[in-house]
């Protein structure tokens, strides 16, 4: 049994205002527009029945898959309270990762965390080896364990946009770039990491600036809400990522052979499940004797 939440953790829940404009939320991005506490508490009572569960030992998950691929990760601690919900999208895409270390902020549930990793890796030294380092959420954080960093595992990314702009051609992106040095068609910068002064983020969030090629995209319905998002596979430089966007954001539907470019937050899940401190220790004790 779930008991009611005290203050449900929702981070970011309804959209941020920018100059007279609502910047769409991380949850309007796959078809879940809440707008307040309220809209939150009602939908989780709603949806509760529905959802399966993942036991850890700081409590549990609750999570709410839907068949378009939105889902929903509520999270209730070692007190039966309901304290947190992180949305995800169950995407298809896969990015080798180097595992360096976890991230816990202040401001995190019990079952909150993030990952610090490199993209595409070499298999030998998982740290310092990749195409850049970059910060991803978890919305199930605690289902991993004490990972043994650092460690290679295949992730899948979705990168959820606060800004989006989309280009029909390679080559009508290419003739955008009036700025140079200008942005390549596949990039990443791991802005959650460093301010543009040039300041580490501490701690580094879970945010990129992504440029990719479209490979498939779709726009999907929430079944649960009868509202609709957008949704990319979406070949970038390092890997692959999948786009989940509100259809405010853009214009015109996205579609394949195009390039998309934004501002994101990345939230993952681990494909491959990494190895633990403590089965590596058991290991290392087998093979010493």
């Amino acid at each position: 049994m779930v008991h009611g939440a005290r203050q449900l953790s929702a981070k970011p829940l309804g959209g941020r205002i920018q100059g007279e404009r609502v910047v769409p939320s991380h949850f309007s991005s796959i078809g879940f527009p809440l707008e307040s506490q309220e809209e939150l508490q009602s939908l989780t009572e709603r949806l509760l029945p529905e959802c399966e569960e993942h036991r850890t030992s700081l409590g549990r998950y609750v999570r709410y898959a839907s068949p378009c691929g939105a889902e929903l990760w509520f999270q209730v601690d070692a007190h039966d309270e309901l304290v947190g919900v992180t949305p995800y999208f169950a995407a298809q895409t896969r990015l080798t990762v180097g595992l360096t270390g976890s991230v816990n902020r202040p401001d995190d549930t019990p079952l909150e965390g993030a990952l610090q990793a490199w993209a595409s890796p070499s298999a030998d030294e998982p740290a310092d080896s990749g195409h850049y380092p970059f910060v991803f959420d978890c919305p199930d954080y605690r289902l991993y364990g004490e990972i043994a960093f650092p460690t290679v595992a295949q992730a899948s990314i979705a990168a959820f946009a606060h800004e989006l702009s989309f280009f029909r051609s390679i080559e009508e992106f290419n003739a955008s770039q009036s700025e140079q040095p200008g942005f390549a068609s596949q990039s990443f910068i791991p802005s959650g990491l460093f301010s543009p002064d040039g300041e580490s983020h501490d701690p580094p969030r879970s945010e990129a600036l992504l440029t990719g090629h479209v490979r498939a995209a779709a726009k999907r319905t929430n079944p649960a809400t009868g509202k609709q998002y957008l949704s990319a596979e979406v070949e970038s430089y390092g890997g692959a990522f999948h786009v989940v966007s509100d259809p405010e954001l853009v214009s015109e539907p996205l579609v394949p052979g195009g390039v998309v470019q934004g501002s994101f937050w990345l939230c993952g899940r681990l494909v491959t499940l990494p190895p633990t401190r403590a089965a590596r220790g058991i290991l290392r004790r087998l093979f010493s004797r």
